[in-house]
Order: structure tokens, then sequence, then C-alpha cells
């Protein structure tokens, strides 16, 4: 139990840097990062509950410390889902696995920059950006996914 908490510990801090340092603003509606890439490779490996925990912590505390604190709290639950959708998901092949998620991102967000901007428009654009950030993802988790456990389950025997 201890050393699971730890870990997430761990992952939550590399998700806020990673989130943090590697991200490009996009006008007036948040930015495009690597957070999706972390999240998936974490679902795949630790059971939901800290996946699910790391995945919205991480990601709401990259938000208020980037100035996007009025993404926190659709962040926390859009990437604790994400968590959740690669968790769960049963289909063998990690790629479908990352798409799904990566697809409940990118609506999920245009969604919200409709909500928060008021205009029905910014829909397309939020799309758009979310698109590169989910294809990165998906492409980068789908490429590491396989190394990455065997990393983490070395690390735990």
């Amino acid at each position: 139990m201890t050393k699971k908490i730890t870990q997430a510990a761990l992952f939550t801090g590399i998700l806020i840097v990673v989130t943090a340092t590697i991200s490009i603003p996009v006008a007036g509606y948040g930015f495009v990062n690597l957070s999706d890439t972390v999240i998936f490779l974490i679902a795949s490996v630790l059971p939901l509950k800290y996946s699910f925990l790391i995945a919205g912590i991480g990601c709401s505390m990259a938000d208020i410390l980037l100035g996007f604190g009025q993404y926190a709290i659709f962040t926390f639950f859009i990437k604790a889902m994400e968590a959740v959708i690669v968790s769960q998901c049963k289909v063998k092949m990690p790629f479908i696995k990352f798409l799904f998620a990566g697809l409940f991102m990118m609506t999920s967000y245009a969604f919200v920059d409709v909500i928060l901007t008021g205009e029905i428009i910014a829909f397309i654009p939020s799309l758009l950006y979310n698109g590169v950030q989910a294809v990165t993802s998906i492409a980068l988790s789908s490429i590491l996914v396989n190394k990455f456990t065997q990393y983490y389950q070395k690390m735990n025997h």
C-alpha cells in the first residue's frame, strides 16, 4: 500500500511537470501538452483508483500553475475519465484504448470551450487543437507502452 501511494505521488509530480513544462499556449483556449501521453501510460499499469486520481489532480494542478484555473474542475473530470477509459477498456490493443480516451478528451474540451466562451463557434478550433494533442499522445503512448509496462513491472518485483 505504501509503495503504491509513493508511486502515485511520484507519478502525479511527473504529470504536473510534463504538463506544465511541455505546453504550447493556444490563444484564448488553454494549451496543447503531453499530459495524455503520461495518463495513457500510467493508466496502463496502475490500478484505476490511483490512475484516476493522478490524472485528475495532476492535470488540474498544471492548469492552475499555468494560469488556466477556469479549466481546473473540468480538467479533473476529463483527465480522470481518460484514465478510466484506458484502464477499464477490455480491448487488447492499447492503441484502441488510447484512441477512445483521446476522442473523449477532444470532444469534452470542445464542449467546455463552448461553455467557457459562450460561443458555439469555439467548438471547432477546440476540437482541432485538442485533436493535435490527442494524435500526438496516442502515437507516443502506442510507441512507449510496452517498454513502460516492462520497466514498471521490473520496478515492482
